[in-house]
C-alpha cells in the first residue's frame, strides 16, 4: 500500500532520529537517509526542500512523540499534583531513552551554531514543557501536596535543568547506564525544594 505524503514525512523524521542515535547528526545525510529507507534521494527531497527542513520534521515528531506520553499524566487531576510531577519525570526519562536520537540533535552543533530556525523550534517545545510543569506545580500548590511557599516557575525551571543535566551526562557516556534509573536521583534532588518531606525511589 502506497503511503501519503505525511506518512512519508513521519517515516523520514523517525528516521533522521533513529540515525543520528546510531551515527551522530553530522552524519545524517539525505542520501544516507535515502538508503537508510530504501528510497531514492530524489524522493526524500520531494517530501523536504532541504535538509534543516528534515530536522525541523525530526523535532516536531520529538514534540509530538513527549506530549503525547507526558499529556494523560498532566491531565489526570485524580493524583495529587506532586505523584504526578513525579510521573511526569518518570515518563520524560523514558521516552528519551527509547529515542536516543533527542540528545544527539539536542546538543548537536547543528542545533547550537548552524540553524537559529532548529534553536528556535527546541526553545519552544522547552518553554512547553516549562510551562506545563509549572501549572503542575501551582496545582500542587492548591491542593496541598507541594509547599505554597515554592517559586513555580523557579522550580519548573529547575527539574527541566535536573532532567537535561543528566541527559547530558548519559549522552556522554555513550548511554551506558539506564536513564530511567536516575529519576530517583532527580527526585531526591527536587523534593526537598518542594516541601517535600518523604522523597525516595517509589
Amino acid at each position: 500500500m502506497r503511503k501519503s505524503g505525511d506518512e512519508r514525512r513521519k517515516d523520514i523524521a523517525a528516521a533522521v532520529l533513529d540515525m543520528a542515535a546510531r551515527m551522530g547528526v553530522a552524519k545524517v545525510t539525505t542520501q544516507a537517509i535515502a538508503d537508510e529507507l530504501g528510497i531514492a534521494q530524489a524522493t526524500v527531497f520531494k517530501h523536504f526542500k532541504t535538509r534543516d527542513d528534515i530536522f525541523l520534521a525530526a523535532v516536531g515528531l520529538i514534540g509530538e512523540e513527549v506530549f503525547s506520553e507526558l499529556g494523560p499524566i498532566f491531565a489526570n487531576t485524580e493524583m495529587p499534583s506532586a505523584e504526578r510531577l513525579h510521573a511526569v519525570i518518570s515518563r520524560h526519562l523514558a521516552v528519551i531513552e527509547q529515542r536516543k536520537g533527542i540528545p544527539r540533535l539536542l546538543f548537536s552543533d547543528l542545533l547550537h551554531m548552524e540553524s537559529p530556525e532548529l534553536k528556535t523550534a527546541i526553545y519552544k517545545l522547552m518553554k512547553g514543557y516549562e510551562e506545563k510543569v509549572s501549572n503542575l506545580i501551582s496545582e500542587g500548590i492548591k491542593d496541598g501536596s507541594i509547599a505554597a511557599n515554592v517559586d513555580p516557575q523557579v522550580a519548573s525551571k529547575t527539574l527541566t535543568t535536573l532532567v537535561q543535566g543528566t541527559v547530558l551526562r548519559w549522552t556522554l557516556l555513550d548511554f551506558e547506564f539506564s536513564l530511567t534509573d536516575q529519576d530517583g536521583v532527580i527526585w531526591k534532588t527536587l523534593g526537598p525544594s518542594l516541601g517535600l518531606t518523604v522523597v525516595g525511589d517509589e
